[in-house]
């Protein structure tokens, strides 16, 4: 068989619909060196008829005799191609004009020294016509420890931009008894083998359609059982991959965290002390790598939880059921009066405040999360609505009233906007020493430098903010940039910022030091005073 320089893999069941907007974005690609699988899992929507009339030379198609499930049909295509590199197309993926070539030619530059390619990605609904939300990279190329960051970030988690170098592929590829997991398990191990080359431009779009998954067969496994064996095995391979612990350990608690705290909240709830021993005891395996397997020391994790719980339920219960495990650092204060919705999956740090009547909201149902960093102050009324992923930097200043704006709604026709489902996912990060004055709007996407100041009232709405500079106006235009050669604001004219370089500006670790520095005298201490009974802890 000739050679081939890339292998489009697709899996596919009774989603033909889908399959066939997937396939034409694929036929319209430069295939010369290329080779298209398709598996189908047992269709019975018409898919194996329809497939049985393509007469494309690049095209193979495998039939299935049974539904074994997505990841053995991805497994026989894997073992069944030929190129160099290939890509697993979901679906309900699309592929944009052009993406082969652009892929094609980055590799030809770079060699055979890269263990995968991922490029911007897009999500879109299923006819395409809405964009969603999307994900952008910058050229480069990342060591496995830099890229371990992005996949603990979720970002390296969507078929249409990811390119495997089959050099570094197992096979079979995916371990089936990782289950719904195996995915994700797959891409892990792909990135602790070897560089990961990074590209700017949006190679594919990831179709959120309402017509199921593409996962089909039984899974044996729940999510929460999934998710501890991702935890557990990234958690032991990460040790000979040199990964940051620091890295590894957010990531277990963004991928296994959230199940883990509502079932122990929940077994609280319902005095079932037992199930929190073992849940407890799970979560310890994690942090050990999966190496405690003594029955004793269950035993003795589930002994002294119940004791724990049994002997201090009317104080340690209430006080688990108002925090939810969450991430409070001491100390912090929060006032009695502040709403905190999705408890699991908001951290505060040391010595920040939360004022009166404020609202911090996280989608307890998809994986988002709102971290807010070290002595910050968030002032009364301030209400933050997390899309994809809130993050607030240390030393920030909210002032009262202002509104950080992560999710949307769907706007399409005819569809009632207070029952439609949320569709986009904003991803809003504020730097360190970032200063939004009253009433001041972030929404969308919007990613601010440190040391900036938003003006009172401005409206932020995707924008992506150099360090240190100030905005203003509705919609939000850049006015004035900080230069630290001259040690003053200059006025910006046409929203032309300097370079980092020409202001003289410090790194974003240089800068933390300055402010770290000042900050021991600038903010105090002592959160002693109280909100009328808000908790200090």
């Amino acid at each position: 068989m000739t050679k081939k320089w890339l292998s489009v893999l697709i899996p596919t069941r009774n989603r033909l619909h889908l399959l066939k907007v997937t396939l034409e974005s694929v036929f319209i690609q430069d295939l010369d060196g290329v080779e298209v699988l398709i598996g189908d899992n047992y269709s019975t929507d018409g898919t194996r008829e329809y497939l049985k009339t393509i007469e494309r030379k690049e095209v193979r198609v495998i039939l299935r005799s049974g539904d074994g499930g997505f990841q053995e049909n991805v497994n026989e295509l894997v073992s069944s191609s030929v190129g160099e590199n290939f890509i697993i197309l979901h679906d309900d993926d699309y592929v944009f004009l052009g993406a082969f070539a652009t892929v094609k030619k980055i590799i030809e530059n770079r060699g055979r020294d890269y263990s995968m390619l991922i490029g911007g990605y897009e999500f879109r609904n299923f006819d395409l016509s809405i964009l969603i939300d999307s994900v952008q990279f910058s050229d480069g190329v990342l060591s496995p420890s830099e890229a371990f960051i992005y996949f603990s970030r979720g970002w390296l988690m969507r078929a249409p931009s990811i390119y495997y170098n089959r050099k570094f592929a197992s096979v079979p590829f995916y371990d089936v008894k990782y289950d719904i997991a195996a995915d994700s398990v797959a891409i892990f191990d792909h990135i602790c083998r070897g560089p990961v080359i990074v590209v700017a431009c949006s190679l594919g779009v990831y179709r959120q359609s309402a017509s199921g998954m593409t996962i089909n067969g039984s899974k044996s496994l729940s999510w929460g059982e999934a998710s501890l064996a991702l935890a557990r095995h990234v958690q032991l391979e990460s040790r000979s991959a040199g990964f940051d612990r620091k890295a590894v350990a957010d990531f277990i608690r963004t991928i296994y965290g959230p199940w883990l705290r509502s079932s122990i909240i929940s077994s609280i709830r319902k005095g079932r002390f037992l199930d929190v021993g073992d849940y407890v005891y799970a979560y310890f395996m994690v942090l050990v790598g999966g190496r405690a397997v003594s029955w004793n020391l269950k035993a003795k994790v589930k002994s002294t939880v119940l004791r724990i719980c049994s002997k201090n339920f009317g104080r340690l219960g209430r006080r688990v059921a108002l925090r939810g495990f969450s991430n409070f650092k001491s100390p912090s204060l929060i006032s009695d009066t502040v709403q905190l919705i999705g408890l699991s999956k908001i951290s505060i740090g040391e010595l920040t405040t939360v004022g009166q009547g404020s609202t911090l909201i996280v989608n307890d149902i998809m994986n988002s999360s709102l971290r807010i960093g070290n002595r910050g102050y968030i002032g009364k009324n301030v209400y933050i609505s997390v899309g994809d992923f809130v993050v607030i930097g240390d030393y920030a200043l909210i002032g009262a009233g202002c509104q950080l704006l992560g999710g949307g709604h769907a706007i399409s026709y005819g569809e009632c906007y207070r029952g439609s489902r949320v569709v986009s996912y904003g991803r809003i990060d504020l730097g360190i020493n970032v200063w939004l004055g009253n009433s001041a709007t972030l929404i969308g996407d919007v990613r601010i430098g440190y040391g900036c100041v938003i003006a009172a009232g401005a409206y932020v709405r995707n924008m992506d903010l150099p360090p240190m500079v100030m905005v203003a106006g509705s919609p939000a235009k850049i006015v004035k940039a900080y230069n630290h050669i001259l040690q003053a604001w200059e006025v910006v004219n046409g929203g032309i910022v300097k370079s980092d370089a020409s202001r003289g500006l410090p790194t974003a670790v240089e800068y933390l030091k300055i402010i770290e520095l000042k900050g021991k005298w600038i903010c105090p201490d002592d959160t002693s005073f109280d909100y009328r009974g808000g908790f200090t802890f």
